[in-house]
C-alpha cells in the first residue's frame, strides 16, 4: 500500500492555484471515481483524486477519510516537510485498515463488494512556494513548468506487455502472482486502498466470484 511521495518547490517562492475539475464516467454503468478539493484550517490546500474500481465504496470512503486523517495526524506548525510526507503514508495505511472494517460491515448487510481505489494527493503551502504529492496506484500527478511536463508521481502498476518491472517483482516477492498481464489475473494497479481479498489471500488463487 505504501504511497510514493515527491516534494517540489517553486523558484519564485510563492504561487497561486486555480482549480478546475472534469469527470467522465466512460463506459461504466455508474461513476466509481471521486475527487476532493479542500482548504484546511491550517491554510494548506488539499487536492485528491481517487480512481475506484469494482464499485465506488472504496473511493467514496477514501474521499471522506484520507484528507481528514492526514490533517488530524499532522504537526500543527506544518513546517517539517519530511514529517508531513511520513504522516501522509501513515494516513494511507490507517484509512486502508479502516476501510477493511467498513467493507466487512457492508458485506454483513448483504452488499457484495470487493472494491478498491487508487489515490493521488497534493498538499501545498502556497505562501512559501512548496508542496508534495503522494500516490498509491496508477493515478498520476504532473507539473507543467517552463514548457516541460514533469512527473510528480510514480505509477504502481503491472506492465501489460509482460516485461517485468519493480512493482511486479515486489508483488511476487510478497506472495502474489501475474496472470494474463494482470496482478493475480485481475488488476493493473499494484497499490491502493481496498482490494483486501488480494492482500489477504496472496498466493491463494481467487475464484471467479472475486473477479473485479
Amino acid at each position: 500500500l505504501f504511497p510514493y511521495t515527491t516534494l517540489f518547490r517553486s523558484v519564485k517562492q510563492k504561487f497561486h492555484s486555480f482549480v478546475g475539475v472534469s469527470v467522465d464516467i466512460g463506459d461504466r454503468r455508474s461513476m466509481e471515481d471521486e475527487f476532493m478539493v479542500k482548504t484546511t484550517k491550517y491554510g494548506l490546500p488539499y487536492y485528491g483524486v481517487y480512481d475506484g474500481h469494482a464499485g465506488s465504496l472504496a473511493s467514496a470512503f477514501t474521499k471522506e477519510n484520507l484528507c481528514k486523517n492526514f490533517f488530524e495526524r499532522s504537526p500543527k506548525n506544518m513546517t517539517n516537510k519530511s514529517k508531513l510526507q511520513s504522516t501522509m503514508t501513515e494516513a494511507h495505511v490507517a484509512v486502508d485498515k479502516a476501510y477493511f472494517a467498513h467493507e466487512q460491515e457492508a458485506r454483513k448487510k448483504g452488499f457484495s463488494t470487493f472494491s478498491g481505489t487508487t489515490s493521488v494527493s497534493l498538499v501545498m503551502k502556497q505562501s512559501e512556494g512548496w508542496g508534495f504529492v503522494a500516490n498509491a496506484g496508477d493515478s498520476r500527478a504532473v507539473l507543467f513548468h517552463q514548457g516541460k511536463v514533469v512527473s510528480l508521481s510514480t505509477d504502481h502498476r503491472v506492465n501489460r506487455s509482460g516485461v517485468s518491472n519493480a512493482e511486479m517483482e515486489r508483488v511476487i516477492s510478497l506472495g502474489g502472482w501475474m496472470e494474463d498481464g494482470l496482478m493475480c489475473g485481475q488488476l493493473e494497479p499494484t497499490r491502493g486502498i481496498g482490494d483486501h481479498d488480494f492482500k489477504d489471500r496472496k498466493s491463494t488463487r481467487l475464484n471467479s466470484s472475486h473477479a473485479v
